[in-house]
């Protein structure tokens, strides 16, 4: 397939004007785009120290910030605290070896929130942040995280050219790298820690991109997975991909290998729907303006990142196509049109659409490595809040079920076990999380382990009520997980920000608590 030119989408001038945009064709990939303006409450970068009170220098929507407190100051409690400055939290963070660097904050109305990343004689360790966490006074109310303490070698035995050969052989075809390998540090599921080169191989006709860790001392692969997280196992305008000549351009589950392109030039102009613009198409449009209100109605957030980007959709995607993911790599979100025996056009499901684009939202923020329970756990948040978009049932994909497969759903929250998943951690149903994770055990069960959390998720909605809930989940996801966070720690950051948010003996913690003890998590 030939290079495809990227062309880009117009500006909004206002928040309810949508106007034409043009198409973008990467490898398999065909895109169409919302956009929309505002101020952001986060930050993220180097310079966090300059800009932290900008963060909370404005009153609006759900953030109502108190513009007594002098943030630079919390920046050095923050700092104080996790780099063993401060004697209450010394022996918590603190080694040599270790230090911790300020990467984003966030506010809202109660609480502040600082993240730091580690760094082990200078390199990232995965998943291992201390997040400190303020209450509206500007007192430190909790520090959550730990700090990997190991004596690894950060010296590679295997170079990076080395590593490049070792996934050409795997992959079986060279591949073209998306972004510069780093080195970095991880500590896999089984407790074992590596150095590792972090890769992100770019898709093309016969590769999928992969997320890779490679150990820099072995040249094992230690972790990968694809940057598409899909929803079932296995300016706004709309492009669609040509499935009447894709026929012998897809792979044997229907997944496109090329793309054909028709660019629908218009979907709604001047608030009307525009001619000839098929039902898909139509769709996608309107979910993602939904999708895209709720997050910026209920928690003043602009887009999956909180920087205002387009939305990037795909419909008739691949030839029958039984799925519809979110990509980290092109930052888009795709739907198939279904074999009308299992699914149907996945476009009919409001929930598909806020399930995919809330991986967005999950990758922009906690970063959930996409594995073991840490993927149960991005699944999950997924499917919460494609349910509060579509609220009124558990059952997740209702509208896009064929009548021919004769099953209501895809899953189903509140007895997870109808769909063969497990109700609570370790029951029936249950997957094993020990490595290896692959895409033959589905990545050690990211899509059927995460009954558990979702299980919990709605005994919690039925005690607290819908707002309280959304509320409560939307502040753990955002500020208090990180890429490795288990089962265990879910459950702690939701109990400790709980009773900051409610008060520790209040009855809602007390619920929280409760759900999770249902589950056994």
């Amino acid at each position: 397939m030939g290079q495809k030119a990227l062309i880009e989408p117009a500006r909004l001038t206002g928040s309810k004007q949508y106007t034409k945009a043009a198409a973008l064709v990467l490898g398999i990939h065909l895109a169409f785009a919302i956009c929309s303006s505002g101020a952001q409450a986060s930050f993220a970068g180097t310079d966090l120290a300059k800009n932290i009170a900008n963060i909370f220098s404005h009153t609006t929507g759900f953030h109502s910030i108190n513009s007594q407190i002098d943030f630079n100051s919390l920046l050095d409690k923050a700092d104080a605290a996790v780099n063993g400055k401060t004697p209450a939290f010394r022996g918590l963070f603190d080694d040599g070896a270790v230090k911790f660097d300020a990467q984003r904050a966030t506010a809202d109305s109660y609480s502040t929130t600082i993240k730091f990343v580690q760094k082990y004689n200078g390199l990232e360790v995965v998943g291992n942040e201390a997040i400190v966490h303020f209450d509206r006074a500007g007192e430190i109310h909790d520090v959550s995280g730990e700090a990997l303490k190991t004596t690894l070698s950060v010296e590679p035995t295997v170079s990076l050219d080395e590593a490049h050969r070792i996934l050409d052989a795997r992959y079986g075809q060279h591949v073209t790298l998306s972004d510069p390998s780093e080195l970095k540090v991880l500590k896999d599921f089984g407790g074992k820690t590596h150095l590792v080169y972090y890769m992100l191989t770019r898709s093309t006709a016969t590769h999928e991109g992969q997320e890779v860790f490679l150990d820099a001392h072995d040249g094992q692969v230690v972790l990968e997975f694809g940057r598409a997280l899909d929803a079932a196992k296995g300016s706004r305008t709309v492009y669609s991909a040509d499935t009447d000549r894709a026929h012998e351009h897809v792979d044997a589950r229907g997944y496109p290998t090329d793309i054909n392109a028709t660019w629908y030039d218009k979907v709604i102009e001047d608030g009307e729907r525009a001619d000839q613009v098929d039902r898909s198409a139509l769709n996608a449009y309107r979910s993602a303006g939904i999708v895209y209100s709720y997050y910026l109605d209920n928690f003043n957030r602009k887009s999956y990142d909180d920087r205002d980007s387009r939305l990037v959709n795909v419909v008739h995607m691949g030839l029958k196509m039984n799925n519809a993911f979110w990509t980290n790599e092109y930052k888009l979100m795709a739907y198939g049109d279904g074999d009308g025996e299992r699914l149907t056009d996945l476009t009919y499901g409001l929930d598909v659409a806020a399930h995919e684009l809330t991986h967005g939202v999950t990758a922009s923020t906690a970063k959930l490595v996409y594995a073991a329970e840490s993927g149960a756990l991005n699944e999950s948040y997924s499917d919460f809040f494609g349910k509060m978009v579509d609220y009124g049932d558990w059952d997740i994909g209702a509208r896009i079920m064929a009548p021919k497969w004769g099953r209501r759903a895809l899953r189903n929250m509140e007895n997870p076990s109808e769909f063969k998943q497990p109700n609570e951690k370790g029951g029936k149903y249950w997957v094993s999380t020990t490595p290896p994770c692959s895409g033959a055990n589905d990545r050690c069960g990211v899509h059927t382990n995460s009954g558990v959390p979702n299980r919990a998720a709605v005994l919690i909605t039925k005690a607290l009520g819908k707002e309280k809930t959304e509320r409560l989940y939307y502040k753990v996801l955002t500020s208090r997980l990180s890429a490795t966070s288990d089962f265990a720690d879910a459950r702690k950051q939701t109990e400790q920000e709980c009773s900051q948010m409610f008060g520790g003996d209040s009855d809602e913690c007390k619920a929280v608590s409760a759900a999770f003890d249902a589950v056994k998590m």
